[in-house]
């Protein structure tokens, strides 16, 4: 006899669909279980069997079509019924089925907490998480109503679209809070196999239950049995589906942190290392770029942040971006703002160089310019062709592949730091500046330190690059010798003349009459004796230093005469040019209460104050006449002596001597430094530097009438071959040019430049 689904339309189930209130019921029914009970418990209880009977009334519907799994409309008709309800599927319904999945999974760790206790000394922490947890009998009821569910779906088909939706969403939700809740901020340890740990427990235990037709529960809600085995989908491609959804999560996990990972490297070692796991099973390499860059604009790149703080997050961005993708892809494209932003800084190359020789400040680069950091040497080039076995092939999102950019990406840190600047002749010309400034502000013989540097920045660079260093510090060494003997003869000179005087003075008594004493001091009280000493440089090898006008007291001046003199004596009538606006300077300063204060000041500073031991009140204009230079100027170097409370200002542009050490009002005061002392900028050197070559600038554009911007720099470096013009870069030549056109010397046309045409 053939059986009553068989004789069933296909077209009667469609019309009975059609008219069903299924979704309808499913939301009134939901809406009423929430807004009559308060208790979650109870709540939760009533949803569950509420939405359970809702698909047992359309599973008792359809019931007549189905019921023959061997009749040839039995797929027919699950189609239909399938087509039928996804169509008219509420917005709302998703939310539903998925705060369903919910209920079971709280219920269903209520019997199995030993599954989801992440360790022993996180379990009473688990436990108590769940305020909202059910008590045993409403969970066994809500995992009862979820496996009768689950019963239905299979039934009709719907896992697929029903269930994984909810599911997915769900694990997604718990995977996520997992990580916010025990491996946000940690980094010292790997964290990733302990998820996977807790994934295969817990996560994996519910997924089984859910996805049995019929998992047959215990008297206290645990699973004893599962009758058949898992439908739709296999428990390894859930468990494959897992691994990926933790990859991910983890890794954007990480990639939201990755400021913070770079800051605390190398303690956050074991992060980096689980972060490159997730970035070869995930797409999230373009994501970690993005969100780095982003962090690096954000938080570092503006002018609130000290560039010795970006010098040492860039270095550590290095280090941890190469154990994190060996290959440099990512390092490369993370770090071109903060290159450029460097570049555009005044202060890099100081930085870079003071971290290089200066403990304590900056990144600790000590170890590059040792040798021990990178196995990568500047001195070698990069044969991308027979480094086998540390060869990385190229990621997907490589931008270039070329054998220059690999070399620059495996290059050592020191090397990217001094690439900074485009080449090696601009960081060891920047570094002769700074190490001119070190010499003079420190002025002491003592160039131990700093010939060690030297020695260690030969090895990188090689002899000709410090050639010019090592010049400047036998200067210093030489200096020391020359001062010593010049400045003996200095004192037995001043000695002789003091014991003729006394003689002569000694004679007039005796002639007449009066009586002779003689004196032990080996020295006169009045500070005419001066402990003088220089540094003799060598002009052409140091770099151009500020010389301004600043006239000596004439003590001093007599001093320097005599210096000169002995040195004529020994170097063959050599003469010394002296720059007296460089130097330091200590005095004693003694007031009218007898209190004495020493100072260490510059040559202009000590001669304004000899000229108030002259005459204690000055005009700031008669002041400024007197030692011959600007009010700017002069209102500098007076601020600093009111400051120290040995000058005062009565009134406007009126300053007198201070009788005594006035309470300083200006101690805290951020005062202007002159431009008296040390070596010029690096930018105003290069701008003299290059004015020089103006007049080559000129011959060539009247010869030739117009040039290309790359010409002229060529032409520059082959005709102009000192090491001024050899050292100016393309962009260093371009400024200089773009100058002369604003101020109407030159006209750019073209792409060219020529020289204006005469009125």
């Amino acid at each position: 006899m053939e059986d009553r689904g068989s004789q069933l339309s296909g077209t009667s189930l469609k019309v009975l669909l059609a008219e069903s209130t299924f979704w309808f019921d499913l939301e009134q029914s939901w809406n009423k279980t929430q807004d009559e009970n308060e208790e979650v418990d109870r709540t939760s209880l009533e949803s569950s069997k509420n939405v359970y009977q809702v698909f047992k009334r359309l599973s008792d519907i359809v019931q007549p079509w189905i019921c023959d799994q061997e009749s040839t409309s039995y797929q027919n008709n699950l189609l239909i019924i399938k087509a039928c309800l996804l169509l008219k599927k509420s917005t709302n319904a998703d939310q539903i089925i998925t705060k369903f999945y919910e209920d079971s999974f709280k219920a269903f760790k209520v019997f199995n907490k030993e599954l989801f206790n992440f360790s022993d000394e996180n379990e009473e922490e688990d436990d108590n998480d769940n305020d909202d947890s059910f008590s045993e009998e409403s969970a066994q009821i809500i995992l009862q109503n979820i496996n009768l569910f689950n019963e239905i779906l299979f039934q009709l088909d719907l896992v697929e679209e029903i269930a994984n939706p909810a599911i997915v969403t769900l694990i997604y939700q718990q995977l996520t809070g997992f990580l916010e809740k025990h491996c946000k901020s940690e980094y010292s340890e790997n964290w990733l196999q302990r998820v996977f740990t807790w994934m295969d427990k817990g996560l994996m235990s519910w997924l089984k239950f859910v996805n049995s037709k019929f998992s047959i529960l215990d008297s206290h809600g645990m699973i004893c049995d599962q009758a058949d085995e898992i439908s739709t989908f296999s428990i390894e491609s859930w468990k494959q589906r897992l691994e990926y959804f933790v990859y991910k999560a983890f890794a954007e996990l990480r990639i939201s942190e990755m400021f913070e990972i770079i800051v605390e490297y190398p303690d956050s070692l074991p992060a980096i290392k689980d972060l490159q796991e997730c970035l070869s099973k995930t797409e999230t390499r373009r994501l970690l770029t993005s969100s780095l860059k982003s962090a690096f604009e954000r938080r570092l790149l503006h002018p609130a942040v000290n560039t010795d703080d970006i010098l040492t997050q860039y270095v550590s961005t290095i280090r941890s971006l190469r154990e994190l993708d060996p290959s440099g892809i990512i390092l490369e494209n993370v770090c071109s703002p903060l290159r450029e932003y460097l570049r555009s800084r005044d202060d890099t190359i100081k930085c870079i160089i003071t971290c290089l020789t200066d403990q304590g400040s900056g990144p600790d680069l000590s170890e590059e310019l040792l040798g021990f950091g990178d196995d990568f040497d500047t001195t070698k080039k990069c044969d991308v062709e027979s480094d086998g076995e540390e060869w990385y092939p190229d990621p997907v999102d490589a931008v270039t592949s070329d054998a220059q950019t690999k070399s620059q990406r495996r290059a050592d840190i020191l090397n990217i730091l001094v690439n900074i600047y485009g080449s090696q002749d601009t960081f060891v010309s920047q570094y002769r500046i700074l190490l001119a400034d070190r010499i003079l502000n420190n002025y002491s013989y003592d160039v131990t330190n700093e010939r060690r540097y030297i020695e260690l920045l030969k090895r990188r660079f090689g002899e000709n690059h410090m050639h010019y260093c090592d010049i400047m510090l036998k200067d210093i060494q030489d200096s020391h010798r020359i001062n010593r003997r010049i400045t003996t003869e200095m004192k037995k000179k001043q000695e002789g003349g003091e014991q003729a005087d006394q003689a002569k003075e000694n004679k007039e008594k005796k002639d007449k009459g009066e009586e002779v004493s003689v004196s032990s001091k080996t020295a006169p009280e009045t500070p005419d004796k001066i402990d003088f000493n220089a540094f003799i440089l060598s002009s052409a090898f140091w770099p151009t230093l500020a010389n301004e006008s600043v006239d000596p007291p004439s003590q001093v001046e007599s001093l320097m005469s005599d210096y000169n003199d002995l040195f004529k004596q020994s170097k063959g009538m050599r003469s010394l040019e002296w720059l007296n606006n460089l130097g330091s300077v200590e005095v004693e300063v003694e007031l009218d209460e007898g209190v004495t204060k020493n100072f260490n000041v510059t040559p202009a500073q000590a001669t304004l104050l000899v000229k108030f031991q002259e005459k204690d009140d000055w005009t700031l204009n008669d002041l400024a006449t007197s030692l011959n230079i600007n009010k700017s100027s002069l209102r500098n170097r007076i601020a600093f002596w009111i400051g120290q409370g040995v000058i005062i200002e009565k009134s406007n542009d009126h300053f007198t001597s201070a009788q005594t050490f006035q309470s300083s009002q200006l101690n805290n005061s951020i005062y202007e430094s002159d431009d008296e002392c040390g070596a010029t900028s690096a930018q105003k050197q290069k701008d003299q530097e290059l004015q020089v070559y103006w007049s080559y600038v000129v011959g060539m554009l009247t010869n030739i009438g117009s040039l290309p911007l790359d010409r002229i720099h060529a032409m520059l470096k082959m005709f102009a071959s000192t090491e001024a013009s050899t050292q100016c870069t393309l962009d260093d030549v371009k400024s200089f040019l773009q100058a002369k056109v604003n101020n109407g010397e030159l006209v750019y046309v073209g792409g060219v430049y020529k020289l204006p045409k005469a009125n």
